[in-house]
């Protein structure tokens, strides 16, 4: 079988019409599973009109089908406002933080989410945190990936009058094979899984939404209508903005958070061998605020060991209800961005609150460690030693300038009342000023070249023969 998309959308077909679906999902998933995977096509693959078309065609015989045997059900006595179609909610990070601010920002409207669990994680979440803002979650029955896509479809015909908010992880098919033209009133797809390759991006029927000004700026370059819809924080108020509020023990007091994911990627360097070379450099304390595995707080012990640094200095916060507030509360004087993945919300809630930040451009995409957030002069490091460089010229002066930006820009870009416009309806925010664009700083070619060829996935032989395989069956 010939490893192209056209011969891999040939064979897909054909198992559908051989009533393998199943296995159909599978290989498709699979494909975009590899694809997501390959570091060489990070920042580069972001979409495929043609597995949308796919996905979409295959929908489109699902619902037929429904609607043959008499499956579909009937309109839902109280019909949902919104409903958010989702692949998996958590109890850490910011995808399901966004979902409660867009719930939040229109609380005159009924709210209903779809859970599709289509990777079938057996996950634990809490689903009180929406059950207080009088929203049901509902979620399928354990079954294949065509009970899925089934159970998506079933769902959506009860609510015809609903805007369908999608939010689906990047090898989701149940999510977007089972949104269909006509099936609800409107379809937003909410772009969240920016630097890689992901179902449903190309679709030129949906609204295209995104949620970072550079992103969005990317996939309308691509030729996608895109529309802006500006992430936002809660503000909780700036802290001061003077020399004489940052290093008030005399010593500089750091602070980054995210998870394991967020630190664990092949890279040339690591969270655990950084951290304590910037202790050492600063003198200070570092506060790391998320759940952390005991192998990587192990690590981060080793390496203060090997640089003589006290492990009184670092502090494990696992979680807190507000990042931003409790860096403010917490007179953190610098934080530092999640290296190599960066934590988009989690950088704008440390502007929120003006604590100064340092982001990282990743070498292969920039984008990755955030490198885009922030205004014009944010600090930003790509190797250890241009961190410890701008921690060596963190004095009380510089701390205040950048707290200052750092606020400022929260205002002008990420201000609540922009986002809660948007989700409302308004017209799609204004992009800014170029001059006021933080532009994505430049890779080295060779060492992009060869941080991907380390880790290059050389799976897509696998995936096509399996398919080859399943056709021949």
């Amino acid at each position: 079988m010939n490893q192209d998309l056209l011969s891999f959308i040939a064979a897909i077909e054909a198992l559908f019409a051989k009533r393998e679906a199943d296995s159909a999902l599978a290989a498709i998933r699979a494909l975009v599973d590899t694809v997501t995977n390959d570091p060489a096509t990070v920042g580069n693959v972001l979409s495929s009109p043609g597995l949308d078309e796919l996905c979409q065609k295959l929908g489109a015989i699902s619902l037929h089908y429904l609607e043959s045997e008499k499956m579909r059900p009937p309109t839902a006595d109280r019909q949902a406002d919104v409903i958010i179609l989702a692949t998996e909610l958590y109890g850490v990070g910011g995808h399901t933080r966004v979902i409660e601010d867009i719930i939040r920002a229109q609380p005159d409207k009924h709210h209903l989410i779809l859970m599709t669990n289509f990777f079938s994680h057996d996950y634990q979440f809490d689903r009180e945190r929406f059950t207080r803002l009088g929203v049901e979650v509902r979620t399928p029955e354990s079954g294949d990936y065509v009970s899925r896509l089934v159970w998506t479809q079933r769902q959506l015909c009860s609510h015809p009058d609903a805007q369908v908010l999608v939010f689906n992880h990047h090898a989701d098919v149940a999510a977007i094979a089972g949104i269909q033209p006509g099936l609800n009133r409107e379809v937003v797809f909410c772009h969240h899984a920016d630097h890689h390759l992901c179902l449903g991006a190309a679709l030129d029927w949906v609204r295209h939404v995104d949620l970072y000004e550079d992103f969005c700026n990317t996939c309308r370059g691509a030729g996608i209508k895109a529309e802006l819809w500006p992430l936002s924080v809660p503000d909780i108020g700036a802290r001061p903005h003077d020399p004489a509020s940052f290093r008030r023990t005399g010593s500089l007091l750091t602070a980054c958070s995210g998870h394991d994911a967020k630190f664990m990627a092949p890279y040339p360097f690591h969270y655990w061998m950084v951290l304590p070379q910037v202790l050492r450099r600063s003198g200070g304390r570092h506060l790391h605020i998320g759940p952390l595995s005991g192998d990587v707080l192990n690590a981060i012990h080793a390496e203060l060991a090997v640089q003589g640094v006290s492990a009184d200095r670092f502090t494990h916060i696992p979680w807190v209800e507000n990042l931003g507030a409790t860096l403010k509360e917490q007179d953190v004087d610098l934080y530092i961005g999640s290296f190599p993945l960066g934590g988009g919300r989690a950088i704008i809630e440390a502007m929120a609150g003006g604590t100064p930040i340092v982001t990282h451009a990743h070498h292969m995409h920039p984008p990755l460690g955030s490198a885009t957030l922030g205004p014009v002069g944010t600090w930003c490091w790509s190797t250890p030693d241009e961190l410890l460089a701008i921690v060596d010229s963190a004095s009380p002066e510089a701390l205040a300038s950048q707290s200052q930006r750092a606020r400022e820009h929260y205002l002008q870009a990420h201000a609540p009342a922009g986002f809660e416009a948007a989700v409302r309806g308004a017209p799609t925010t204004v992009a800014a000023a170029p001059e006021n664009i933080r532009k994505s700083p430049a890779v080295d070619p060779l060492a992009a070249y060869l941080l991907r060829a380390q880790v290059r996935n050389e799976t897509f032989p696998i995936v096509f023969n399996l398919l080859a395989e399943a056709a021949q069956q």
